[in-house]
């Protein structure tokens, strides 16, 4: 597979859910006065003493320390609870080395602090909306080279699940107004004026202002935003006028946390079409600039695909073929 197709397909996967990180460290101090601040530093520290506690198998620092939530994404793709996380003595895949580079991203109440070294990126979702942090999530990525090959359809895909609903029900407001964003990002929307398709609702809801990246099990780290929005847009937009909105990727399952005021944190269980099915690990954040006194918007911050091992490839079957006439949205105008 060429260099440009497996670009293409990297995009496919984050751009039809998601994308998010960072290989770089952030000065706090060159952020916007607007940017949430977080003590970046206390949360190193209780990160590096947790992982100590694996170390030394420290088990009551560890039940402390953990979110009673908790959830550990494996590089397999394993979604493990808590209970059973602790059961089978899980332990994080990157210590503490010299060498490892580690990034924070802060959203008010929750921190995104990533581990990252030769491929391997480890995700941890920090909750510190009480008076001691609670780590909530942990999800793996090594990159690798797929030993299969992805088949695309040739065929429309209507855009239902996620475009119209998922199989999940919001259980607060913030939860409410982050998935409809996340919708406003998978939807193709239909240009009044021109009367073509368009995604730019993922343009309007991916967040940037830390350089944020997504992770994916077979590409590894994306580029930054803007280098993608200018090689990818214009190719997805072309093909949606023949595939309509076939790249969306369902939604089998899925579970959201809120996190304070201002983020919301959730994992999906998602079967790509022509594919095998991944783990998708997201925080989407409330963001108000106050240079400019806009009213603030729901973006999706962070990312993290993690592909499935044991998954089949997930075939497809053309919605003619099984008499599926519900409505694709992208015929309707939804833009805001």
């Amino acid at each position: 597979m060429s260099f440009r197709s497996k670009m293409f397909l990297f995009f496919i996967a984050n751009f039809c859910f998601s994308l998010t990180s960072l290989a770089q460290s952030w000065d706090i101090s060159d952020l916007p006065f607007w940017q949430d601040r977080s003590p970046s530093q206390g949360m190193l520290n209780i990160d590096s003493q947790l992982h100590q506690a694996f170390i030394n198998n420290d088990r009551d620092f560890i039940n402390n320390t953990l979110h009673s939530e908790f959830t550990w994404i494996t590089s397999d793709g394993i979604m493990w609870p808590r209970r059973e996380s602790l059961e089978a003595g899980l332990l994080p895949i990157l210590n503490q080395a010299d060498d490892i580079d580690i990034v924070q991203h802060f959203y008010g109440d929750a921190t995104f602090l990533e581990r990252s070294i030769d491929g391997t990126y480890v995700m941890y979702i920090w909750d510190h909306s009480s008076a001691d942090p609670k780590l909530l999530n942990i999800t793996e990525v090594i990159q690798k080279d797929r030993d299969y090959d992805p088949v695309m359809a040739d065929y429309e895909i209507p855009c239902v699940n996620p475009c119209a609903y998922i199989p999940w029900v919001a259980l607060s407001e913030n939860q409410r107004l982050a998935y409809e964003a996340w919708q406003d990002q998978e939807q193709a929307y239909l240009d009044p004026v021109s009367g073509t398709l368009n995604r730019d609702g993922w343009i309007r809801r991916i967040d940037s202002d830390q350089d944020q990246r997504p992770v994916n099990t077979y590409m590894g780290k994306a580029p930054k935003k803007e280098d993608r929005v200018n090689y990818y847009m214009p190719r997805i937009n072309a093909a949606l006028e023949s595939r309509g909105t076939g790249f969306t990727v369902p939604v089998l399952w899925s579970r959201w946390w809120d996190i304070g005021e201002t983020a919301v944190f959730n994992i999906m269980l998602q079967p790509t079409h022509g594919d095998k099915a991944y783990w998708a690990s997201r925080i989407f954040s409330y963001k108000v600039d106050s240079l400019t006194a806009d009213e603030g918007i729901w973006l999706m911050s962070e990312s993290y695909h993690t592909y499935i091992d044991t998954s089949p490839i997930m075939t497809t079957v053309d919605p003619k073929i099984t008499g599926d006439d519900r409505q694709d949205l992208r015929n309707v105008d939804l833009s805001p």
